[in-house]
């Protein structure tokens, strides 16, 4: 089962969630696309249902249903048994990112001893499943581009096949923070052979989810060859709010 998919199904049954899609999105740290598409997939699979509460479509865990004490029980036991590793390795990426200038939270303590370049080349796989960081990934390079090897850091996103990432989240920053260092850098992780144009975030993506990420896709995305729905207003805004003094 997709993660977003099980964060969701956790949310409604084991944490009593309810709300519209961009709500559960934002609360669950989910982009919108893939929110939308995986509720409803819960809800053609019995397991979420939606009401219209004002202005808004809500979701809810469908518990007026004879199987809903089986549903409870099988959700909870699967969270019970679900394996520790994978958590606490994001959590600590997390707070290495953190302890590096990222606006992320921190859960846990950063390494003794963080490596820039490697710290900064692992997050570029985790922005594709947290919106959140991707959005602030601007922030934290700016924050790290005197102090960044970028040929190092270069040759690991290659080696985690991460090139067309950190090509788009370093053009991005030279727009943003006026680098044309950075801008120019980027120029040198393009993939002439790249040509396809892909989702930037993971999960299941349908017509009407792809349809609104391609029009808020920021033109310097489509230049990567990337679909999102997080615009360069956004960006630049998150930008302006933690890099605008300093």
């Amino acid at each position: 089962m997709p993660d977003s998919r099980w964060k969701l199904l956790k949310a409604l049954w084991l944490d009593g969630a309810s709300g519209s899609v961009h709500a559960l999105a934002t609360q669950y740290q989910l982009s919108y696309s893939s929110a939308h598409a995986e509720l409803k997939r819960l809800e053609r699979a019995a397991f979420a249902r939606s009401r219209v509460v004002g202005n808004s479509l809500v979701f809810e865990a469908n518990r007026p249903q004879r199987a809903a004490h089986a549903i409870d029980e099988l959700v909870r036991a699967s969270a019970e048994a679900e394996p520790p590793e994978g958590r606490p390795r994001t959590l600590q990426l997390m707070a290495d990112l953190a302890s590096l200038g990222a606006p992320v939270r921190a859960e846990t303590a950063p390494a003794s001893h963080v490596v820039p370049e490697e710290t900064v080349a692992q997050g570029l796989r985790l922005t594709h499943r947290d919106p959140t960081l991707a959005r602030v990934y601007p922030v934290l390079l700016a924050r790290n581009r005197d102090r960044l090897d970028l040929a190092r850091l270069k040759h690991r996103a290659r080696s985690l096949k991460e090139q067309q990432t950190l090509g788009f989240f370093l053009d991005l920053t030279g727009e943003l923070a006026r680098d044309k260092r950075l801008q120019a850098f980027a120029q040198t992780l393009r993939d002439r052979r790249v040509r396809r144009v892909r989702d930037f975030f993971e999960g299941p993506h349908g017509k009407y989810s792809q349809d609104l990420a391609s029009r808020r896709t920021p033109q310097l995305a489509r230049d990567w060859h990337f679909r999102m729905d997080i615009d360069m207003e956004n960006f630049r805004s998150i930008y302006s709010k933690f890099c605008g003094q300093e």
